[in-house]
C-alpha cells in the first residue's frame, strides 16, 4: 500500500484520501503540527508510482507554507527483483537488448551509407577489422552534428561524422580502438546492465534468460537514453585508452592518434564547439588527464623503439 512507503513519520488514519502525518519539533514548527500528504493518481495496487507530495504546515500563529515536490516510489520486492534481473543478464541477453537498441539508434538517426565520403571513408578504415575475441564487428556513420562515437555489446560501432570532420585518420581509428577497448573490457556490458535497471523496459528479459516479449519503441528509447547517458568510470577509460593505443599499433596507425585525439577533444571543448561535444565529455571524463597520460605512454613506446634500432 502507497502508505507504507512514507517513512520516517507516523502515519495515522486515513483523511479524505490523504495521510495524516506527525512530525517532530523543528525551527520552522515550534511543536508537532499537522501535515497533509495528498496522493495524485495512485493505485495502491500498482508496484510502481508517482505521489505529489503537496504538504500545508499550519501553525498556531496563523502562518501556512506550503510545499511541494513529486517523488516515484517502487515496491521494494520489485525493486529487489529487477536489481536480481539485472545481475543475472546473460551475454545473450546483453548482445539482444545492445542489437534491439542499436536498431532502434539505427533507424532514428541518418546514415551515411558507403556511397557516401563518411561511409566511404570509414569502410576504407575498418574494412579488415571484422571481429575481436570472437565477436562480429558491424560499422556505421551517423549524419549527425553531434561529436562522439560508441560500442555495444553486439559489436556494434557507431561513428558520427561530426567526429570525423574534426579527427585525422589516426585519431578516427584511435577513437574506434578505445570504443572497441570498452567491448573487451565489458564495460558496456555493465552499462547496458545500468540502463536497462533505470528504463522501463525492465521486467522484458525473463528470468531464464531471453527476450520474454518484444521491446516497445519508448521502451527502447528509454534503454537507449540509460546507455548513452552512463558515465564510464576513470580506470575503465585509462584501459580503453591503452587498448586504444595499442589498437592503432597493431594496425598500422600512429600510436600518438589516441593523445592527439583527446587533446584536439579538450581544445574544442573550450570553443564554439563546445556543445556539441559536452555528449562525450559527459560520458568519457578527464580527458585533458587522459591525454596527456597517453601521450607519456607513446613517448616511452617511441624512445624504446628508437633505443631498439
Amino acid at each position: 500500500r502507497p502508505s507504507q512507503y512514507l517513512q520516517n513519520s507516523s502515519t495515522k488514519n486515513s483523511y479524505n484520501d490523504a495521510w495524516r502525518i506527525f512530525v517532530n519539533s523543528s525551527s520552522l514548527l515550534p511543536k508537532p503540527e499537522k501535515h497533509i500528504v495528498s496522493p495524485n493518481s495512485i493505485d495502491p495496487y500498482e508496484n510502481n508510482f508517482d505521489l505529489d507530495f503537496r504538504i500545508r504546515f499550519e501553525r498556531h500563529d496563523g502562518f501556512s507554507p506550503t510545499a511541494h515536490w513529486r517523488q516515484n516510489f517502487r515496491h521494494k520486492e520489485t525493486a529487489a527483483k529487477d536489481a536480481a534481473t539485472a545481475l543475472t543478464l546473460s551475454d545473450e541477453d546483453i548482445a539482444k537488448l545492445s542489437h534491439k537498441s542499436v536498431e532502434w539508434m539505427d533507424a532514428n538517426n541518418p546514415i551515411a551509407d558507403e556511397n557516401t565520403e563518411y561511409g566511404a571513408r570509414l569502410k576504407r578504415l575498418t574494412e579488415n577489422i571484422t571481429e575481436v575475441n570472437g565477436l562480429k564487428l558491424n560499422f556505421k556513420v551517423y549524419d549527425v552534428e553531434d561529436v562522439n562515437a560508441f560500442a555495444c555489446g553486439d559489436g556494434s560501432i557507431r561513428v558520427f561524422s561530426s567526429l570525423m570532420d574534426i579527427m585525422d585518420d589516426d585519431e578516427l581509428m584511435a577513437i574506434i580502438g578505445h570504443e572497441i577497448g570498452h567491448v573487451v573490457h565489458a564495460d558496456v556490458k555493465q552499462a547496458m546492465k545500468n540502463a536497462y535497471l533505470a528504463s522501463a523496459a525492465r521486467g522484458i528479459v525473463s528470468s531464464t534468460g531471453g527476450l520474454a516479449a518484444k521491446l516497445s519503441d519508448s521502451q527502447l528509447g528509454d534503454v537507449v537514453q540509460a546507455f548513452t547517458d552512463a558515465q564510464f568510470s576513470q580506470s575503465q577509460e585509462y584501459e580503453a585508452d591503452d587498448y586504444g593505443m595499442q589498437f592503432c599499433i597493431e594496425h598500422g596507425f600512429d600510436p600518438y592518434g589516441m593523445a592527439r585525439s583527446l587533446e584536439k577533444l579538450v581544445e574544442l571543448s573550450k570553443g564554439e564547439k563546445a556543445s556539441t561535444i559536452q555528449k562525450m565529455f559527459s560520458s568519457h571524463p578527464d580527458s585533458e588527464k587522459r591525454a596527456a597520460r597517453v601521450r607519456e605512454k607513446a613517448d616511452e613506446l617511441t624512445a624504446t623503439q628508437n633505443q631498439a634500432q
